[in-house]
């Protein structure tokens, strides 16, 4: 797809501009949701060049638009591939990259909502740094910006924010507070779907209750509560099974990278299960990993791949909890020598 969105521009054909940045932001989305980083640089180099350089034959707001996605899927990207410094640099140059538009009176949703959401990504980063008192003020920069610029949103881009509120109150050990923001989260989700035939507003309010339900058993795992757990798992994975993939796959563009998408989907959630079953038994978490391996590499097309890498990680230690150290030590060298392949053995990760 990228290659033909250059041939389009090389012959001037009229809006070549932008489907070449378009299949170059879902080419880098889809490599980073592969954990394929360094391919995610190598498109958003390329991208940023374009703004750069063709910024007087691209509408004004689409540029911003695309500057957008820059950022967010850059800063994502680096973070996820363990370069912190760099992740957090992205993030506070496109932070003053949308201040500055929204100071000259650009108050628009595009610089909004992408000034919303680097500040969520942000405060997510300086969690994983334990910056606590940081994160906590970068979260709530964004939810005044979502009260302030109201007009500008709608209900379901407030309930993807309540996920992320949720998704804080967890990291900082407000389990309680966590499940209650999901809990009345899915009431008025609920609520709305009763209300509306819209096959737009039916499709954001699955997606809304698909991450509800998937962090709803991480919370009860942590309150040590099973059977909920595994009621919500099975909630999140018949969504995203019945209602999301096959939305995907019905979708006439995109095709093939988005059926890549759902399967890649499908594998972090069963990824999720197992972190949460360890919980309850190191033998099921083991289970489920390996479960969750195989379908990353049916989705990857290969099992020497970032997320494959993980579960065999996770694995090891559960090995070593039950203090079998030669299957312990069998499982984090594989996913050492994934990560080396790789990356290379100089990466922040190893």
């Amino acid at each position: 797809m990228v290659e033909e969105s250059r041939k389009r521009v090389s012959a001037n054909v009229e809006g070549a501009w932008y489907e070449l940045l378009e299949s170059l932001v879902v080419n880098a989305r889809l490599r980073m949701e592969v954990g394929e980083f360094p391919k995610v640089d190598w498109r958003l180099i390329e991208v940023k060049h374009i703004l750069k350089t063709e910024g007087d034959k691209l509408d004004e707001s689409r540029s911003r638009f695309y500057w957008g996605k820059y950022y967010h899927i850059q800063a994502k990207s680096t973070w996820r591939g363990h370069f912190y410094q760099r992740a957090f640099e992205t993030f506070t140059d496109g932070i003053e990259f949308f201040e500055a538009k929204i100071k000259r009176g650009q108050a628009d949703r595009t610089n909004i909502k992408y000034l919303c959401k680097l500040y969520e990504g942000l405060a997510h980063l300086e969690c994983e740094a334990l910056l606590f008192d940081w994160a906590e003020a970068n979260i709530e920069e964004a939810e005044a910006l979502y009260d302030k610029h109201a007009a500008v949103f709608n209900r379901i881009d407030k309930f993807k924010f309540l996920v992320k509120k949720s998704s804080f109150q967890k990291k900082f050990g407000f389990f309680d507070e966590a499940l209650e923001i999901l809990i009345d989260l899915e009431k008025q989700v609920m609520t709305m779907l009763q209300a509306t035939q819209t096959p737009k507003t039916v499709l954001g309010c699955k997606k809304i209750l698909f991450k509800v339900y998937r962090d709803q058993a991480r919370l009860f795992a942590l309150k040590r509560d099973e059977p909920k757990a595994s009621d919500a798992h099975r909630r999140a994975e018949r969504i995203l099974k019945e209602d999301l993939a096959l939305h995907s796959n019905s979708r006439k563009n995109l095709n093939q990278s988005m059926r890549l998408e759902s399967s890649i989907k499908i594998a972090k959630l069963q990824f999720i299960k197992g972190l949460w079953s360890s919980k309850f038994s190191w033998d099921k978490s083991i289970e489920e990993m390996m479960e969750a391996y195989h379908l990353f590499g049916e989705a990857v097309g290969d099992e020497k791949n970032y997320y494959g890498a993980n579960c065999l990680m996770e694995i090891g230690q559960n090995y070593l909890r039950k203090r079998d150290i030669d299957s312990s030590t069998q499982y984090l060298n594989s996913g050492v020598e994934i990560y080396e392949k790789l990356f290379g053995d100089a990466h922040p990760i190893l």
